[in-house]
């Protein structure tokens, strides 16, 4: 399993290249590409609801559940209790 200092490089470098494409391919801007790459990663990683390391996860279920408090539902304009 690749380590997490790994997966973070591969994404920077995967986004340098876009926006080295984007840029019509210069040559010598590499750096500045990757400092970019770089810190748009860790604006993704912080952003509210990322899952990426660090940020926690939003429960799946932040209702109570209402099971027997759940109006009954019509079916064919007929109440489900009067059938």
């Amino acid at each position: 399993m690749e380590s997490t200092d790994k997966k973070v490089e591969e994404r920077i470098r995967e986004r340098a290249y876009h926006i080295w494409e984007s840029n019509g391919r210069p040559f010598g801007r590499d750096e500045e590409f990757w400092r970019q790459a770089s810190e748009l990663i860790a604006i993704d990683d912080a952003a509210p609801g990322s899952r990426r390391k660090g940020r926690p996860r939003k429960k799946a279920h932040s209702q109570p559940h209402r099971g027997a408090n759940r109006k009954p539902v019509m079916s064919a304009g007929v109440p489900a209790a009067a059938k």
